[in-house]
């Protein structure tokens, strides 16, 4: 698996879980025709899984507007039309990470079929599936005819500190592995465990053991490959429309890439009056200094905030009423950040009594005694921050514009239910969710690396 196919894996494995549950469930309803396309609610099951993950957010299910959905994948439809019509489905970019997560899946589903064609009174012994698969592979290496050379990868020590010797691995012309599309020499190993050891094994006690796991993987995804291949499994409906899904998701991000992208370049007097139109941006919130006082339970907090209200001043009420507490103001005098005073915005003002609060060992009341009018930062301290923020708005807007020069050049059509529609498969997604969430969790996996001939363990 590539450096960007893994990138890329966990919006995928979303698309791939929403494809079962829309085929069991057919009941995709259309919501909208785009161009061509007609969008249904799997769509929106595949979108709302894809806007979880992006969130990364392990709190409270979200619950988006079904207005906001259906206009989202509305737009990104438009967006993936044009991608298509630019070919970005045959750039590397998009094909070869499409290429290799279907087939990585493909692979997947296989040796799990093999492991659950263990008998049932078995089905749970993590060690039984394991032994399954790496019988069958066996197979797969007898069937193809497949070679390793186990003296010569045991020779090669890539954790070994010495640059004249890793370069001979570089080069090195001897067969490793004959598999059933061609032949592995120690130099193209070498190149493979350059990718997948990124950082390198010079000096790691595990070099052994890593050069021959990714060995191991190499030549089982080859072989597998080759005899999915073979059986016409990438051309079968769940993986066709896998493969179709996951295209489409990476034409998006690449046409959003391709088509906002700008020169960016303001000058001295764009930033500057960016920088004034936005100036609350760059403005620290104002700073209040409190007047308080400390009494001993809620109710004397409670008559005590009645007297503040009332315009009695703090000093007086301090010298002269009985419940509160000698001792220095309980709360300092310096000047505070409201947030940290629970004081809401609208309220920043001198004279503005909060509801009394709780302190160790009483209740404090206080008054908002002055205010600090914040300054704004100067330009030159925060100019980076201006920069990154015109360039968002810019960016908006370039999106703006683009989505509105697709939708006149492109006839859209929203079903009258479209929202009920969408709106319903919200509900069902935020159930399924909580269920999920509830659920045990999964035993080990069903599948192991498969071992090499000769690396059987």
């Amino acid at each position: 698996m590539t450096r960007t196919l893994a990138r890329l894996v966990v919006a995928g494995l979303v698309l791939v879980a929403a494809l079962p549950a829309a085929a069991a469930a057919n009941d995709a309803r259309p919501i909208a025709i785009v161009g061509e396309d007609t969008l249904t609610t799997t769509d929106v099951r595949i979108e709302l899984g894809l806007m979880k993950q992006r969130r990364q957010d392990d709190g409270p299910t979200m619950r988006p507007e079904a207005a906001q959905v259906l206009r989202r994948l509305v737009q990104n439809r438009l967006v993936i039309q044009e991608g298509y019509r630019m070919g970005l489905q045959d750039e590397f970019v998009v094909a070869n990470p499409v290429k290799e997560f279907v087939m990585t899946r493909a692979m997947a589903a296989y040796l799990d079929s093999v492991a659950l064609s263990v008998p049932a009174d078995q089905a749970h012994d993590y060690e039984v599936r394991r032994l399954a698969v790496a019988d069958h592979m066996r197979d797969l290496y007898a069937m193809y005819h497949v070679q390793v050379d186990s003296s010569v990868l045991a020779s090669l020590d890539y954790g070994r500190d010495d640059d004249a010797y890793q370069q001979q691995l570089r080069e090195d012309p001897r067969v490793l592995a004959v598999v059933p599309k061609g032949t592995l020499t120690v130099a193209g190993f070498s190149r493979i465990m350059r990718f997948k050891e990124y950082h390198g094994l010079v000096g790691k006690p595990d070099a052994a053991e890593r050069r021959d796991e990714v060995f191991r993987n190499w030549v089982a995804e080859a072989t597998l490959a080759h005899h999915l291949q073979l059986q016409g499994t990438l051309e079968r409906p769940p993986f066709t429309l896998m493969q179709e899904r996951f295209e489409r998701d990476l034409v998006l991000q690449e046409a959003l890439r391709v088509l906002l992208e700008f020169d960016f370049a303001p000058s001295d007097d764009e930033v500057q009056a960016f920088y004034e139109e936005n100036i609350a941006e760059y403005t620290p919130p104002a700073m209040v200094r409190m007047a308080s006082l400390k009494v001993a339970n809620a109710e004397q907090a409670e008559r005590l905030r009645e007297k503040v209200l009332g315009g009695t001043p703090i000093d007086w009420l301090r010298k002269n009423d009985d419940t509160v507490i000698d001792g220095p103001p309980p709360f300092p005098t310096d000047f505070y950040a409201p947030e940290k005073l629970n004081i809401a915005p609208e309220n920043v003002e001198a004279g503005y009594v909060p509801n009394a609060y709780q302190v160790p060992s009483g209740w404090v009341v206080a008054r908002v005694e002055e205010v600090q009018a914040p300054t704004p930062r100067p330009l030159a301290s925060c100019r980076n921050e201006v920069l990154s923020h015109l360039k968002a708005a810019r960016t908006r807007d370039l999106m703006i514009t683009i989505i509105d020069r697709l939708e006149e050049a492109t006839p859209v059509t929203v079903m009258p239910d479209a929202e009920a529609s969408v709106a319903a498969v919200i509900e069902e997604f935020i159930a399924d969710q909580r269920d999920d969430d509830s659920a045990p969790a999964d035993g080990a996996p069903a599948t192991a690396t498969p071992a090499s001939p000769g690396q059987e363990g």
